[in-house]
């Protein structure tokens, strides 16, 4: 039955890759539920949609998500369904406002996969603890207290440690660890205007689990994903090192957990996908449900890289209806979605931060969610997995060569132990090579004990191969381990190219592995590629035509842009009928359907791609080779434009894309302005706009190419004051703005880059005007958050000054 289906898209706001995730999974949603026969609307704060890419499928309205639109929305669309699936907690707030007047019953309005009950539990921690209570759950001791006697007779029957929080009828707050009776006498001091607290029992010795199930409304349920957290609880889960599948506790314990999550689901009538997040106890062998939450969470998209599961594809057919047993993928295969995959590799996320610094910044790290990030990695062991995750996070010579920890004394190291940071980790190695015992360190910051062993594991094979130099069987072992060519270099006094030599010599060969285990899915998963050091034949993958690679860089608005450049040419070329591959862990796969075969890390180990995690420049790095001819190269820079700002001491800039068509005739952009203002030392704003050139310009941009940078195919003009201030061979982090305003830029990008210019025949297709404000407050650590918010320019004109 043919639907008029609306999806609640992503919000304004903080910019992180969250963002882009759900973006990923509101673009997959739209090509399900087209496919399904449904007209498909998406209602959204981001004027840069990744959906625009399918423009033809979903009809996109761009507003604020309130509850005034949402009711007008469904009036003038005569909207049947929603699908709130990828929603904020501020929209979650409205749909519970809805609920609560009854507005969808009303208006005969289908809410897939949430219900009253299931929303309230979401955001509320006292609703879900009475409702886990009922069920027979066991709960963390707790108590609301009004005073600081009150809470100090809690630790007299619990100890210390505890963790507390002010209780302000269920705004965020924040769980503060209490250690001794000083801290909790200082809380209750600087929160001496507050009238009641939250106070429960420390859980710091539990680990946190992270579970995924996959329900229908046919009361069918399958566990879809299991990951647990290095680092220790208390730790917001999404600025931890996560790694699936759970690896640490017994199958007997997990099957509990197991069962505990499907009756959960069985209770909650959940129909799609639902994500636990609990703390579990091997030695005691209990367990608290701390979260439930039936919407997207980013951080389960490693899942895809996991097992190749489409999580998205099945989560939208049963939320419409479908047997979660006969699921009908994107590219046509059918599968059984109720199948409970088991990983042949392991696959980890890594949080990363925003920041200014060429290095992985020192931050402090506790129940607040401070990353702004992360990237993916995948091995078939947990030290190949960390050696990967040091290479990007560019921390693998401080760990292992240059320890600039070295100078403190032992007492100095053993204080760094109890401060949870980013530079912990490092303090931990140097604890190690120290000789501190593993139990010590497990009791001073509670991680996780495979997690220290695989680093003393490393760290002593660091230490034979730097003492036994020339051991090709040791070498043989650093190489299984994740050791790439460039540390064992330095360990051997040799060059990178002499290491890879010994390594071929040697027949160890990287091999790409598809990520998606084997099971009833083949022909229906999201098929990646991951690097792996083997004894066997060379083993490559079938060339492409085309090939883009990329990595992330820290800066969340460039990775969003660069991602939906690279993503629209993909689209494109595959269009074109090209085969096309990717590289790099910015262009995973993220559907069935896609015909692009993707190596998320390519040459991790052997450094062919170099992490680029700190630099202020962004790099889209496109090959072809066709009709037998020379492959050829071309390079997309994507430079930050803060930091332009910034190094170039200017605070007004109008930048202008340009592209060479046929004939030697250039295609223009409508320019974009951009105004950065300082409102204090630490918050800035940037604020871009577009505007319009005259003909006169364009013949005199035209004549200066021409005569001047002739042999530029494509790049930006930059011009202050009237005058040209320079000329880049790329674009800036407006890209998204540009390709809104100017519809034809990847269909003219993409041929230029193949050497094959269009000519400018009807090459002006009208485009959204828009502004946008990026809000950036800058910490002292060198860490900054972006926050975004889009307006019409003509209500809201900026000004210079």
């Amino acid at each position: 039955m043919t639907q008029n289906l609306l999806i609640l898209g992503t919000a304004s706001g903080l910019a992180s890759s969250e963002r882009l995730e759900q973006e990923k999974a509101q673009l997959v949603a739209s090509q399900v539920f087209r496919q399904a026969g449904d007209q498909v609307f998406l209602l959204t704060e981001n004027h840069e949609a990744l959906t625009t890419m399918v423009h033809d499928l979903v009809t996109i309205i761009r507003a604020p998500l309130t509850s005034a639109t949402i009711k007008q929305v469904i009036h003038d669309y005569q909207i049947t369904t929603i699908f709130p699936s990828f929603s904020n907690p501020t929209a979650l707030q409205v749909l519970r406002t809805l609920f609560r007047v009854d507005f969808f019953t009303q208006e005969k309005v289908k809410v897939l996969g949430l219900n009253t009950k299931n929303l309230n539990l979401t955001l509320s921690r006292r609703l879900l603890n009475q409702f886990l209570d009922s069920q027979g759950f066991r709960l963390i001791e707790r108590e609301t207290v009004t005073d600081y006697p009150a809470a100090l007779e809690f630790t007299h029957q619990h100890n210390f440690p505890i963790i507390i929080r002010s209780n302000l009828n269920e705004q965020k707050t924040y769980w503060h660890n209490i250690t001794t009776q000083k801290q909790l006498h200082d809380f209750f001091q600087a929160n001496s205007e507050v009238t009641s607290f939250e106070v429960e029992r420390s859980i710091s010795n539990f680990k946190e689990i992270t579970l995924v199930t996959m329900s229908d409304k046919f009361d069918n349920h399958a566990l879809v994903y299991q990951s647990e957290d290095l680092d220790p609880i208390g730790i917001h889960s999404t600025d931890s090192i996560s790694i699936a599948p759970v690896f640490s506790i017994g199958n007997t314990l997990l099957q509990r957990l197991r069962d505990a999550v499907i009756r959960l689901s069985s209770l909650l009538k959940i129909v799609g996908s639902c994500t636990y997040h609990l703390a579990v106890d091997e030695q005691s062998r209990s367990f608290y449900i701390l979260e439930i939450s039936p919407l997207f969470q980013s951080k389960i998209l490693p899942l895809l890289e996991n097992t190749g599961y489409p999580i998205l594809e099945i989560w939208c057919q049963v939320a419409r209806g479908q047997r979660l047993q006969t699921i009908t993928a994107l590219n046509g295969a059918t599968i059984n979605g109720a199948v409970e995959l088991t990983p042949n590799h392991l696959t980890a996320r890594f949080p990363v931060w925003q920041t200014k610094k060429n290095q992985n910044p020192k931050v402090n790290l506790g129940p607040r969610k401070t990353s702004s990030g992360a990237f993916i990695v995948n091995s078939n062991n947990l030290e190949t997995i960390l050696m990967k995750g040091f290479r990007i996070w560019q921390i693998t010579d401080l760990i292992f060569l240059q320890r600039p920890q070295k100078v403190l004394l032992d007492e100095q190291i053993e204080s760094s132990l109890f401060h949870n940071n980013t530079q912990l980790i490092i303090t931990i190695c140097e604890a190690l090579d120290r000789g501190f015992e593993i139990s010590e360190i497990y009791s001073f910051t509670k991680y996780d004990l495979t997690f220290l062993q695989t680093l003393r594991h490393l760290l002593d094979l660091a230490r034979l191969l730097a003492y036994q130099r020339g051991d090709f069987e040791l070498l043989l072992e650093a190489k299984h381990y994740g050791f790439d060519n460039q540390l064992i270099a330095k360990l051997w006094h040799l060059t990178a190219e002499q290491v890879q030599k010994i390594t071929q010599q040697l027949h160890l060969n990287l091999t790409p592995q598809a990520t998606p285990a084997s099971f009833d899915l083949e022909h229906g998963a999201v098929t990646n590629h991951y690097d792996l050091y083997l004894t066997e034949p060379q083993q490559t993958l079938a060339p492409a035509q085309i090939t883009l690679a990329g990595q992330q860089n820290t800066n969340v608005i460039s990775n969003y842009e660069l991602f939906i450049l690279a993503q629209g040419l993909v689209n494109q070329y595959v269009n074109d009928g090209f085969s096309v591959a990717t590289k790099g862990n910015l262009l995973a796969n993220f559907t069935s359907q896609t015909a692009v075969q993707a190596v998320t890390e390519p040459g991790l180990q052997s450094l062919e791609l170099p992490s680029i995690l700190y630099s202020a420049t962004d790099h889209l790095q496109l090959s072809y080779q066709l009709d037998e001819q020379p492959a050829i190269q071309q390079t997309i820079e994507l430079y930050n434009l803060w930091s332009y700002f910034n190094q170039q001491q200017v605070q007004f800039l109008q930048e202008i894309a340009f592209i060479r068509t046929e004939n030697q005739q250039y295609w223009f952009a409508d320019p974009i302005t951009s105004i950065l203002k300082p409102l204090n030392k630490q918050r800035y704003e940037v604020t871009t706009v577009p505007g319009h050139h005259s003909y006169n310009f364009r013949q005199q941009a035209q004549h200066y190419l021409q005569h001047h940078q002739s042999t530029l195919q494509f790049g930006t003009i930059l011009i202050q004051d009237n005058q040209v201030r320079q000329i880049k061979a790329g674009f800036s982090n407006n890209l998204g703005l540009i390709q809104q305003l100017n519809p034809d830029f990847i269909n003219l990008l993409s041929h230029a880059l193949l050497g094959n210019p269009l000519r400018l025949d009807s090459m002006r297709t009208p485009g959204i005007r828009l502004g946008r404000k990026l809000l950036i407050y800058q910490n002292t650590n060198g860490v900054y958050t972006t926050r975004i918010r889009y307006f019409d320019p003509l209500q809201e004109l900026p000004s210079k000054k």
